[in-house]
């Protein structure tokens, strides 16, 4: 009989959204069919407003392809599956979570500017490729597998385990970022991310384009009106960026920059970094006569797990459990029951 109903479910897929789709969507069936007594996650889908409900490690397996490189080491991936496990694990309702502060309904969103990122199979097909697709989903579905049900605690209490894609060779202490202490975001150092992706990036900005993206004044200007063949002109002299229009007031031991004056305006490095869409708020600056250029190292808020540092050191020979160890100071691993 479940013969029979598989083999309508693949034809009937086969009819209504074309070959190659439904054959993705068949195979996804096959290895997780018994979802018996399965914790159940309430997703708030961003892009559509939609409510759904979801196994967990489903929901880790879109996370993991989400927010992970699916070509990353296989260790790095399930640091990352138990990090995004965690984090939905201190929001669940069913655990004693408050769950998604916008969305009262769920335990979490899809946003991965307020929760993490999770993407459908429909969207990791146009991601990945028919062909990938079914390779990495398959490496990803290893990965959590392998974690399945592992989490982070410290103290006997899930942790809120925060990750960003570059630390630039040195992670943050929490309260240099948002003024918290949090024993377990402790700065960590290690050379991993030297010359990987987002390690340094450069940024140029004109002078008006900067005074219109952060709101500030940084040069003077003067107007006249000139007389050209009968005409009246408006003319604006404009003066050009000095040595003191740009100052770092503050910086974090580790590098990031806490304070920083723009004219008479000072504005937080985190400020900066979103105004002008930086990789990172530990930057540098260059004052040129036209233009700023700012100089970024790393990529995110550079606190807790840094992915590629963890797929650094996965390539090296660390397990999942030596990366999560070296990124979150004194955790324990538990089980979600």
């Amino acid at each position: 009989m479940r013969r029979v109903v598989m083999w309508s479910i693949a034809l009937y897929l086969a009819a209504t959204i074309g070959v190659p789709l439904a054959v993705v969507k068949f195979w996804h069936l096959i290895p997780y069919w018994h979802r018996h007594d399965s914790i159940q996650v309430a997703v708030y889908m961003h892009e559509t407003g939609a409510l759904d409900r979801m196994d967990l490690e489903e929901y880790v397996r879109g996370v993991v392809a989400a927010e992970m490189p699916a070509g990353f080491h296989q260790e790095s991936l399930k640091a990352q599956a138990i990090a995004a496990r965690t984090y939905v694990a201190g929001r669940l309702k069913r655990q004693g979570g408050k769950g998604c502060d916008r969305h009262p309904d769920a335990d979490i969103c899809t946003d991965p500017a307020h929760c993490q990122g999770w993407l459908s199979d429909d969207e990791l097909v146009d991601k990945w490729g028919y062909l990938n697709y079914f390779t990495y989903k398959r490496k990803i579905a290893e990965a959590v597998d392998a974690t399945k049900g592992i989490i982070l605690t410290y103290d006997g209490a899930v942790i809120d385990p925060v990750y960003h894609a570059n630390s630039g060779g040195v992670t943050e202490n929490s309260e240099d970022v948002w003024s918290v202490r949090i024993p377990y975001l402790r700065s960590v150092r290690g050379d991993f991310e030297l010359g990987t992706p987002h390690y340094r990036n450069s940024y140029s900005f004109g002078v008006l384009e900067l005074e219109s993206m952060l709101g500030v004044d940084l040069v003077d200007r003067s107007e006249s009106v000139e007389v050209i063949d009968g005409h009246e002109i408006k003319v604006v002299v404009q003066g050009n960026l000095s040595a003191d229009s740009v100052e770092i007031l503050d910086r974090s031991e580790n590098g990031h920059v806490r304070l920083v004056r723009f004219g008479e305006a000072v504005l937080t490095g985190p400020e900066v970094r979103q105004r002008l869409g930086l990789s990172s708020a530990r930057f540098t600056v260059e004052v040129l006569s036209d233009q700023l250029i700012i100089t970024t190292i790393g990529y995110g808020h550079g606190v807790g797990l840094s992915q590629y540092g963890a797929n650094a050191m996965a390539s090296l020979g660390n397990d999942y459990r030596a990366i999560l160890l070296h990124y979150y100071t004194g955790v324990q691993f538990a089980r979600l029951i």
